[in-house]
């Protein structure tokens, strides 16, 4: 049996307080992983520390810059796709996302939302790490 290999992921929670929602995102059904399911904008920590990769990946993903406003505490995933260390970032955002190829729709929900949509493992998790309740 091979040992998984786990990946380092930053994960941005983008929060808008003009309409006190968060932002999430539904990936392409193209993507090689968690194709069509809902998530927040993140990805592979790159040659960089993990708060820099999760504003990089806001800004990729959607186009908005924004301020890490808390740092939640890292945690592991185990999924069908791997090991995955995530990094979550409560991020405050302004503004209308303008999305690249990885997603093809967005929402902005209140936490308790969440259970309305097909998401990837450990959104919930992201949020309580960040202390936002749901």
């Amino acid at each position: 049996m091979s040992k998984k290999i786990i990946t380092e992921v930053a994960t941005a929670v983008p929060y808008n307080p003009d309409k006190d929602k968060f932002l999430l995102l539904k990936r392409n059904s193209d993507t090689d992983i968690h194709p069509s399911k809902w998530n927040f904008p993140g990805g592979h920590i790159e040659d960089e520390e993990p708060e820099k990769a999760a504003l990089r990946e806001l800004r990729e993903e959607t186009n908005l810059t924004g301020e890490i406003l808390k740092t939640g505490e890292s945690f592991t995933l185990d999924t069908e796709d791997g090991f995955f260390k995530i990094f979550p970032f409560l991020v405050l955002i302004r503004g209308e996302p303008e999305l690249n190829v990885e997603h093809v729709d967005k929402e902005w929900i209140e936490p308790s939302d969440l259970d309305d949509f097909e998401t990837v493992d450990g959104l919930k998790k992201d949020l309580r790490e960040l202390d936002v309740e749901f």
